[in-house]
């Protein structure tokens, strides 16, 4: 598969008009950075557990999701998930109920234990909200995660939002952009540096875990440096995907609204005046930017 900016305008357009035609609007207060600094971590590895947490994420209609994989074996090429990581935006107080709202959590979940296993399986609540796609499931490497989903455990992952791919076509179709010139792959703590989130990482790849240990997401039980580090490849995805997402419905508005006119029959609207860069390289027809 083509990464973005790759592929021609009408490649790029059907990732931005997803997104905008698609996406529920994101849960009140699913873009503050001081809630999702706060939120506390929850490690999940029994079904009370799992049940708990399925009881929490019912409803959400975006989450922040990761995956923590782990070669076998040193000289295996067959990658298994060893963690699970799914971040829950805060939810606010119903009308007329007592009391506060939940706070937005990060879950980790044990992939090695019986419990996912289950839920994981035909019938499992996981499977199920995986599977779901009016769940937007912000995240990064959706592609490598589908495929081990699909091999390992037979799930068809479902409202992928990748922020990195949304993140290189921004970068592709932007004029004027510093960061236009690098379009590729960014580690996660750079992707957030680059939208103005905080991150421990600042802007650096992932730390080098538990000394030597070749494959450290399979030990067991995790240490709490693990499960800290686990926590975050998902804390601020669902900020970032919210960035993310208002900056490409806001860029392909322009566009929509012309194949709208002209599908009635009508003239085009004019471009706003500042209506460059996705925009105008979407409208255009040409290739997109390399």
């Amino acid at each position: 598969m083509r990464a973005a900016g790759e592929g021609d305008a009408a490649s790029s357009f059907q990732l931005v008009a997803a997104v905008g035609n698609q996406a529920p609007p994101a849960p009140p207060g699913a873009a503050d950075v001081a809630l999702w600094r706060a939120a506390p971590v929850a490690f999940v590895s029994d079904s009370g557990g799992c049940e708990a947490m399925l009881r929490r994420l019912r409803g959400c209609p975006l989450l922040g999701f990761a995956m923590q994989l782990q070669y076998t074996a040193a000289d295996s090429g067959e990658l298994r998930p060893a963690l699970l990581q799914i971040a829950a935006p805060p939810r606010p107080r119903a009308a007329g109920a007592g009391g506060g709202g939940a706070q937005a959590v990060v879950y980790v979940i044990d992939a090695l234990q019986a419990a996912a296993a289950a839920a994981l399986a035909p019938g499992g609540g996981l499977k199920a909200l995986l599977e779901d796609n009016r769940v937007i499931k912000a995240m990064r490497g959706s592609i490598q995660v589908d495929a081990v989903l699909q091999l390992g455990v037979g799930i068809r992952l479902a409202g992928a939002f990748d922020v990195q791919w949304a993140a290189m076509t921004l970068r592709s179709h932007t004029a004027n952009s510093a960061a236009a010139a690098d379009s590729g792959a960014a580690a996660l703590g750079a992707l957030c540096a680059e939208w103005g989130l905080p991150h421990p990482w600042d802007g650096e790849a992932a730390p080098v875990l538990d000394g030597d240990d070749e494959r450290p997401w399979l030990r067991r039980p995790p240490s709490r440096t693990l499960i800290d580090a686990a926590a975050e490849h998902v804390r601020y995805l669902v900020p970032l995907a919210t960035r993310l997402r208002e900056r490409c419905v806001a860029a392909a508005n322009p566009l929509l609204n012309a194949a709208h006119a002209r599908a009635a029959g009508g003239a085009p609207p004019p471009a706003p005046a500042a209506a460059g860069g996705l925009a105008a390289a979407l409208g255009g027809g040409g290739r997109a930017a390399k």
